[in-house]
């Protein structure tokens, strides 16, 4: 809501609230009965941002607000285990004491019916003040100059239930053999029997949680350590109008990613499921650039160079840590530095008032300036230097491209044929660049096609995403002792039916 207050004043009041509740099941790619995630999401959301503006002066104008923020999450993610679940995680030779036909009951029971979930419950609280006023010294120059000022309180927790504990083949710590003679073992006196039996063992107490945690696998909620943090962002930006059409500029900024109330998620650590913050990420930024409208405003051409220091850089980390069973310790945590410098471009051009084209791209060279993690892909355990190296999951070459057509065809309608392609150059998606975590380069081209009513009134859209279906991957883990090689798919070919209507 704006609101005019006088000629020179006016103020805008945004208030916003959000809620989802939402409960996602993966599992059943197979015709096998193996189990299923997902994730059962409460997310409410509240924010109030006020906004002075003034505009009185020819040589200043000037923002101040305020901004509010109060948000919850509960996050329930749980796991469900089916009669094919221990077969198909058991490692070769638990599979090779289970694979006789004696054993076919207890292989099935090893996992079948346990449901555990992993719960958080972080909240959020924020308050700002901000201001920017841009200093008119000519027709030409102006000075711009930013600054915010953001509190923020966070709080969290964390547990890990076991709802439904299946067939209960023993406790936590698999000292409980009382349930071996259900199956007609003998796990004293036949050795056949006894391997059998322990990794049947061994298969339940990784799926309840408790493989490598004993008892500490299953928790109570367990109180996250509280942040709250003071950050300051500020912007110094000069700019001039070479002409009527060219705009130069140059800015230096700083901001900041606040930190994370987190736990350790290492099932191996001793402080497993206890707090482990994240520090919050810093950022300084220089940038250089022009934009333009040239050829009676029918081309758009802009372009800037820029360089961004990032400090204690957030990220999923692998280290060694002999208190480990492993050897490793993975967690959220911080990379001590990261510096990208590049270039980007933006343009468009309108061949004709129906016909239009456009074209933009980045060159990131984005590198870790201290960074030592595992080497992937093989079996021991050794640190390597990744500095230098490109940062993972940011492309060198990114490119986008389309073309956008529209013709009239009478008492009011218009037909919209719109196609664009997006270009990634390889990328690893994991910091310690294995083969199996690497991205090589791909395009996505969507399209379609639009049914306009009274110049955008009423919109009606077929749209197809991914056109080729082309197979390409948003993550991914290389092999470990306990788990196979994994990938997170992107979209693939998809259809979609809109409608839109401006009143």
């Amino acid at each position: 809501m704006k609101k005019i207050l006088t000629d020179e004043y006016s103020l805008t009041s945004i208030s916003a609230y959000r809620e989802q509740h939402f409960d996602i099941k993966n599992g059943g790619v197979t015709r096998f009965d193996i189990g299923n995630g997902g994730q059962q999401l409460w997310n409410d959301q509240t924010s109030q941002e006020l906004r002075l503006n003034y505009k009185g002066e020819k040589n200043y104008d000037y923002q101040v607000g305020l901004y509010y923020l109060d948000a919850e999450v509960y996050s329930d993610d749980p796991t469900y285990y089916g009669a094919d679940a221990a077969a198909f995680n058991a490692s070769n030779a638990q599979w090779n004491s289970l694979k006789a036909p004696k054993y076919r009951g207890l292989l099935t029971d090893a996992q079948r019916g346990v449901y555990r979930s992993y719960v958080l419950n972080p909240t959020t609280e924020s308050y700002a003040a901000f201001g920017q006023i841009n200093w008119h010294f000519t027709e030409s120059a102006t000075l711009t100059l930013g600054l915010r000022d953001t509190y923020e309180h966070k709080e969290g927790r964390n547990r890990r239930e076991l709802d439904r504990a299946g067939t209960g083949l023993t406790d936590a710590t698999g000292s409980d053999n009382s349930k071996a003679t259900n199956y007609g073992l003998d796990v004293v006196g036949n050795s056949a029997d006894a391997a059998a039996w322990s990794a049947a063992k061994a298969l339940y107490r990784s799926a309840i949680g408790t493989g490598s945690a004993g008892d500490k696998g299953i928790y109570d909620w367990i109180e996250g350590d509280s942040i709250s943090d003071n950050s300051i962002a500020w912007l110094v930006s000069p700019s001039y109008q070479l002409t009527n059409d060219v705009l130069l500029y140059a800015s230096l900024a700083a901001g900041e990613k606040s930190g994370a109330v987190e736990f350790d998620s290492d099932s191996s650590s001793a402080t497993y499921g206890q707090p482990l913050n994240v520090k919050p990420e810093k950022a300084e930024n220089a940038e250089v650039g022009f934009k333009s409208l040239l050829l009676d405003s029918r081309l758009l051409v802009n372009a800037n160079i820029y360089y961004t220091q990032l400090t204690d850089y957030q990220s999923n980390l692998t280290v060694i840590d002999e208190s480990q069973v492993s050897g490793l310790r993975s967690y959220l945590g911080n990379i001590p530095g990261v510096t990208a410098k590049g270039v980007e471009f933006e343009t468009a051009f309108a061949v004709t008032p129906e016909l239009n084209f456009n074209l933009s791209g980045a060159y990131n060279r984005a590198t870790y300036d201290e960074f030592f993690t595992t080497l992937p892909d093989i079996s021991a355990t050794k640190l390597a230097d990744y500095s230098g190296k490109q940062l993972h999951g940011a492309p060198k070459v990114t490119l986008a491209y389309g073309v956008d057509y529209t013709r009239a065809l009478g008492s009011g309608y218009g037909l919209n044929f719109f196609l664009t392609n997006a270009y990634r150059s390889d990328a690893y998606l994991q910091p310690s660049q294995s083969e199996y975590a690497l991205q090589k380069a791909y395009n996505v081209t969507d399209g379609g096609v639009a049914l306009d009513r009274g110049n955008g009134k009423y919109r009606f859209s077929l749209i197809v995403k991914n056109i080729f279906d082309e197979h390409y991957k948003t993550g991914g883990n290389t092999y470990s002792s306990t788990n196979a090689v994994t990938e997170q798919p992107g979209y693939g070919r998809a259809f979609s039916f809109a409608f839109r209507s401006n009143f």
